[in-house]
């Protein structure tokens, strides 16, 4: 079951990577992408990552990180709330304002 979600995984990442032309790498964050970075690491998740031709040579440019610290999503919602204007965040209409 894991090595399906894994691959399953490989794959939605691959086209979401390309889709956005995600040079600068992808980055999977969650308690999930962290309990199976070994399983990550096998190889079936990147062979389904790269598996996109005829822009395998492409997808093979693009690294992946596995976000492992255990507040990173405070962290970046401090750091929002000390500078909103560094993040492309549209604020005007909604009931919140940066």
């Amino acid at each position: 079951a894991l090595e399906t979600f894994v691959t399953c995984l490989g794959r939605t990442a691959g086209d979401l990577a390309l889709v956005f032309m995600s040079r600068g790498g992808v980055f999977l964050t969650g308690g999930i992408a962290q309990k199976i970075v070994p399983a990550l690491k096998e190889g079936n998740f990147r062979a389904a990552f790269e598996d996109k031709a005829p822009h395998s040579a492409l997808m093979r440019t693009m690294p992946v990180y596995v976000i492992t610290h255990p507040l990173a999503a405070l962290l970046g919602l401090a750091a929002y709330a000390r500078n909103p204007s560094l993040f492309g965040v549209q604020t005007s209409g909604r009931r919140w304002q940066a």
